[in-house]
Formats: structure tokens, sequence, C-alpha cells
């Protein structure tokens, strides 16, 4: 399978924080109009910070929203938030140690309040076109004393924008959960998942979650509410954000290959014959094939698999992956569904 090759970027931070008032940065032809968005003020008190990448040419601006303005000062005196657009969804919870996992849902607190005091928002983000997602990361500040806080932290976006919590794969499991707006004056709802009203438990075998539902394709604003354990001590996710040309796990055909984001695993055809895709044009459309052995075809998974009489049909291609599907080796593949399809 291809590879995927992460080239790491250390990041700076510029910041500039406002209260209840709109932003005013040095530079504001990179950043026009940034802070005029809906629902600025979500709680009484709000700071707004902007993050850089070290080319300056990568920038995302955040709004902290809180009722208690020592949660937002608690917040950022404590940690850095470092931007990403070297993140990669390959990097999921591999390696968390089995007795950091215990039944249950013992290691919360039952007390806490599950009730966000602290709501970061994504007001708006400018990254180069090329770029198809990105992470914010929580860095501990040198010298200060870390908080954890006993409430879950939320993260709200835009409807459109993809978002989930990847676990570095260090420390305790996490729950999350997400809620949406259908409308900009709906009240918020809880996203439902299996028929289920609940906290997820996270991470999973692959640690990440997105939000949409058939059901929910278009949300207003989406808001993931990630909880800790209360043993943990340190902030040990990045929250995930994609540029509406990412790829989810969802595939048209195939099973989604976890060794590679985006790919989907039809399957391989046997050895001493090769892949390719054929058109036949018209309804019979586009299909995988291979080259016959022995002028027989011993592979015919489907049941409109078949000899052609010069090759070996396996699967018709769907109509939204003509142009995504393709071969590798013996391999038959296409790319899962795009972010911005579901």
């Amino acid at each position: 399978m291809k590879k995927i090759y992460v080239i790491c970027a250390t990041l700076i931070i510029g910041a500039v924080a406002c209260q209840k008032t709109e932003i005013k940065p040095t530079d504001r032809s990179k950043l026009e109009g940034v802070s005029s968005f809906e629902e600025s003020q979500v709680n009484k008190y709000k700071k707004e910070i902007v993050v850089y990448d070290e080319s300056n040419k990568n920038n995302v601006m955040l709004a902290l929203h809180s009722d208690d303005m020592e949660e937002i000062n608690k917040f950022i005196n404590t940690y850095d938030i470092v931007v990403n657009t070297s993140f990669s969804l390959d990097n999921s919870s591999n390696g968390i140690d089995e007795d950091r996992i215990p039944n249950g849902d013992s290691q919360f607190n039952e007390g806490d309040n599950l009730e966000p005091k602290l709501t970061i928002e994504l007001v708006s983000q400018n990254i180069e076109s090329n770029e198809k997602y990105f992470s914010l990361n929580f860095k501990s500040k040198a010298g200060t004393k870390l908080i954890i806080p006993k409430a879950p932290v939320g993260f709200m976006v835009k409807g459109g924008n993809a978002i989930g919590v990847v676990h570095r794969g260090q420390g305790y499991i996490n729950r999350v959960k997400y809620r949406y707006k259908k409308h900009f004056a709906s009240l918020w709802k809880d996203y439902y998942a299996g028929n289920v009203n609940a906290w997820h438990i996270h991470p999973g075998a692959y640690s990440y979650y997105n939000y949409w539902d058939y059901s929910i394709p278009d949300p207003h604003k989406v808001n993931m509410l990630v909880y800790q354990d209360y043993r943990q001590n340190y902030i040990n996710y990045e929250v995930f954000y994609s540029l509406n040309s990412g790829y989810s796990q969802q595939c048209a055909l195939g099973t989604y290959n976890t060794n590679n984001y985006g790919e989907c695993y039809y399957g391989s055809v046997p050895e001493g014959s090769s892949p390719f895709i054929y058109n036949y044009g018209g309804a019979e459309g586009t299909w995988f094939l291979y080259t016959p052995i022995n002028n027989t075809c011993p592979w015919l998974p489907e049941a409109e698999s078949g000899f052609d009489t010069q090759n070996c049909k396996v699967v018709k291609i769907p109509s939204d992956r003509v142009g995504k599907a393709y071969t590798w080796q013996r391999d038959l593949l296409t790319k899962s569904y795009s972010f911005s399809e579901l």
C-alpha cells in the first residue's frame, strides 16, 4: 500500500486577546473580518487568540467562551495552543496500556459537571489551499502547574467543518460527546449514535470521531465535548479539523484500510493475473477486471461477476467512485468518502 509521509513542523503562537470586544491584530490584512461571526458571545466572557505556524502563512483564530473569566485565564496561562498542519489521522491510540482502560465509567467522577465551563470555537482559518486538515495541540507552558478541567472542554465549529478528537496514545481514555444546532435559532441537541444518546468511550481501535449522520447532513453548528479521566494529569488529545478535502472511514465499495488514510480495499485478484479498470460505456458502467488465468476466472466474488469473453469482470464501481478507483499490485482500491461528501 502507498505510505503517507508526515513532516513535522515547529509552530509559534501569536496571540491577540479581547474580552467582549473585536480583535485588532497587528497585521489586519491577514485577518480582515475574521471576528464578524455569528454567536460571537456564546457565554458571558470571551477571549480571542490567533495562532500562526512558523511560516506565518497559516493561522487560525479561536474564541474562548466561558461564564467564568477565570476559566479562560486559567487555561490560557497553563497551555500553549499550537496549530499543526502536518497532523495525521494515522496517529491513533496504539500503545495505550490496558490497565489504563478499566471496565465501566468508574474512572470519571460521578459528581463532575458534564456541561462545559470552557468552549473553544474555531472562528476562522487561513490555511493554504494544499493543506487538507490541521489539528490543535495543547502543550503546557514552562513552569506552570497543569490544570485538567473537571468539566468537559467544548470545541465548536460552524456546520460543514469536520471535527474529531485523537488520543495521543498516552494516559487514560477520554469520553466524547457531540451536540449540534440545525439552524441559527435552534436549541442545541445531543448527537445520537446507534440510537443511543450517550458519552462515547474514547479512544477506540482507531482514535477519532466525526459527527456526521445522514439524518443531520448540514448542521449550523457542532460542539464536541471532551471529558478526561480524573486521574489524567495532562491533556492527552489533539483536536482535528478537516478542510473539506480530507477523507472519512466510510466506503462505497470494500472496507476501510486502516493502514492508509482515505483508502478502501475491495480485494486482491489471483496471483498470475493483472487488475485494471475498464469503462464499458452506457448503463454497463465502469468495472474492476483482471486478466484470466488459462482462459478461466478463478475469482468471481459477486453474483454479476464473470468472464466477458476476454477478461474477468469483478465488480461494478459506484458512479461516485469512478475516477477515485485504482489498483496497486493485485489490489482493488477506491477512495473513501471525503468529509464534504457525507
